[in-house]
């Protein structure tokens, strides 16, 4: 009979490739319309909420006939311990026919998690930053920074600029933030002119489980092997 004994020890690897200690998530968006000095319109909308699945919209509509002020903001999230994602725009309308009278129309969609690293870890960051601006203004970006100062990804779009990006890498162990920012503004300052902006972001980032569960899952398997061969002894 032959006897054959494995001696050793198997890691327990960190329970969540990455550790959320901090989040801010929502959106933003107002209208504002001057007839005069002596007399506005200001209609302001906005929400911030904080949980695991994030949704929210912000609209803001200020009429003053002919003159129309819009703007709405919206925002999409998951959070995770191994995926983010997120997702979020913001736009600004202004129909502006006659001169006379002043309107501005800003919004924002705004997502910031921090995160920390027990150990070094790849990484994948995907998604893509989108602007259009008409007469007006329109910017986006998406930036992960270590221990809140060197730069390990960013991307930014404005003024009708466009950028799709995959970056991969390695996070050494440590805190990270993890920011995305869609923001526009149209103005009017009684001309005849119709601003429009748009801007948006969309991200996706990937930390797979730690190297030290290969360990395990091989250590897993040795031991599986080991209960089949007593079956068979039997």
């Amino acid at each position: 009979m032959l006897l054959l004994v494995i001696c050793g020890s198997v890691a327990t690897p960190p329970a969540y490739a990455v550790t959320i200690v901090e989040q801010e998530r929502g959106t933003f968006a107002r209208s504002h319309v001057i007839r005069s000095p002596n007399f506005q319109e200001d209609v302001e909308a906005s929400e911030t909420r904080t949980s695991e699945a994030f949704e929210a919209m912000a609209t803001s509509n200020a009429h003053l006939l002919p003159l129309v002020a819009t703007s709405s903001a919206w925002l999409e999230s998951s959070l995770g311990t191994r995926t983010t994602r997120a997702q979020g725009g913001a736009t600004s309308i202004l129909v502006a026919p006659e001169g006379g009278r002043r309107a501005e129309t800003p919004a924002d969609s705004f997502f910031e998690i921090i995160f920390d690293v027990e150990e070094e870890q790849p990484f994948r960051l995907q998604g893509q930053v989108d602007s259009l601006a008409l007469d007006s203004e329109a910017f986006a970006f998406v930036e992960l920074l270590y221990y809140g100062i060197l730069v390990i990804a960013e991307h930014t779009a404005g003024g009708g600029e466009y950028d799709r990006f995959d970056d991969t890498g390695t996070l050494a162990a440590g805190r990270y933030r993890l920011t995305a920012l869609a923001l526009s503004y149209g103005e009017t300052a009684g001309d005849v002119s119709s601003p429009a902006a748009l801007a948006s972001f969309q991200l996706a980032l990937e930390v797979p489980e730690p190297t030290s569960n290969t360990g395990a899952g091989i250590s897993l398997l040795v031991l599986a092997g080991l209960a089949r061969a007593r079956r068979r002894s039997r």
